[in-house]
């Protein structure tokens, strides 16, 4: 059995020392005896989630759990690769995006967009065997189980696995 997981840096396992063997997707795999296929990229948005479920051949996978992230996410194509884009980024970011996030970006539109992105995923999912969750649920399931920078910790994930597993 194949598990397809996809996210942001929660799914990922940032701030883990050892995320391949003790991030959620692996608890999940392992209490299953499936294999852990994690997609998660750090900062990566909804859109790129959807993305990848339309690029990638899903009929190799048995069950998806998909963890939506922040709304204020996005990316481009720049003509050779996807370009990711988190806000706010504090590592600067192009005067386009800033003035983007400055003078076009609503969180209204964020809103809508993410709802988009909910209801793709559950359309290219149809018929399959998915969990979603997002990034808000996960925040609160981990309230007091993070790591210094607010990722969940160790025993956080197990919470996380645990609540998935409960659910799916």
């Amino acid at each position: 059995m194949k598990i397809y997981f996809d996210g942001c840096s929660y799914t990922y396992g940032s701030e883990l020392y050892d995320p391949k063997e003790t991030r959620y997707s692996k608890i999940i795999a392992n209490k299953l005896s499936a294999i852990d296929c994690n997609f998660a990229r750090i900062g990566g948005s909804n859109r790129r989630i959807v993305r990848n479920l339309i690029e990638k051949d899903l009929s190799q996978y048995n069950i998806f759990i998909i963890q939506l992230t922040k709304k204020v996410r996005t990316e481009y194509y720049d003509g050779t690769d996807w370009i990711g884009i988190k806000y706010p980024n504090r590592m600067g970011m192009n005067k386009f995006w800033e003035e983007y996030y400055r003078d076009i970006y609503h969180d209204k539109y964020g809103m809508i967009d993410k709802e988009i992105c909910y209801h793709a995923i559950m359309n290219l999912l149809d018929g399959k065997k998915y969990f979603i969750l997002d990034i808000d649920q996960c925040k609160k399931l981990v309230e007091k189980n993070k790591a210094r920078k607010g990722h969940p910790n160790e025993k956080g994930h197990e919470i996380i696995a645990n609540y998935i597993l409960d659910n799916i």
